[in-house]
């Protein structure tokens, strides 16, 4: 993500460090059969809230790729649709209160994107303009899907597309010119303390 410069408008969201946000009650606790993606990576437009759900998995064996895409896309998919259900819901009669507290969320780890310098200083007050007005009713809520399938022994193939979601398949190409396959700046970024987020609004 940093390397191609998708960060510098957009606030990557660690979902398995920070469930609660993903969760219908907000307690973070899954519900029977509930699955959850790992980032959601948010950008801020007028009146839209642009979320891409991310999901990352080893290929193991030969497991075929339709497969392992198809049990990707519906972890996708479930935490859009929880996000959507909890957030841009216009039925929650306490809506306004639920997005105040995505809107400190979002906050909280823009201020630390700023802070390792990974957001681009010339949007960040578009992004700050538009963060104010994220308790208003009538935003149009917009997910995307992308999933990443490691198979360092496989051969580079063009992205499989299923749906409204595109498959990346990384071989050991993929990694080449790397220091190594372990993240470094957004990796101690994310490994930080979430203690200091907003106590979440039971939903």
């Amino acid at each position: 993500m940093q390397r191609n410069k998708r960060l510098r408008q957009a606030i990557l969201l660690p979902v398995d460090i920070y469930p609660r946000l993903f969760s219908p009650n907000g307690t973070g606790k899954s519900e029977r059969g509930e699955r959850r993606c790992d980032m959601v990576l948010v950008s801020l437009q007028r009146n839209i809230v642009n979320a891409t759900f991310i999901e990352v998995k080893w290929r193991r064996g030969r497991t075929p790729l339709e497969d392992l895409a198809q049990d990707m896309l519906l972890q996708m998919e479930g935490s859009a649709q929880a996000m959507k259900n909890r957030f841009f819901n216009p039925q929650r009669v306490d809506g306004a209160l639920q997005r105040s507290y995505l809107a400190n969320v979002l906050r909280f780890y823009f201020e630390r994107s700023r802070r390792y310098q990974l957001f681009d200083t010339e949007a960040e007050n578009a992004f700050l303009e538009n963060l104010t007005k994220l308790e208003k009713t009538g935003l149009e809520f917009r997910p995307t899907y992308e999933g990443y399938i490691v198979s360092l022994e496989s051969e580079q193939r063009k992205p499989l597309l299923m749906g409204d979601a595109k498959f990346t398949l990384l071989t050991a190409k993929s990694f080449e010119g790397e220091a190594d396959l372990t993240p470094t700046q957004t990796s101690s970024f994310y490994q930080q303390s979430t203690g200091d987020i907003p106590r979440i609004v039971n939903g």
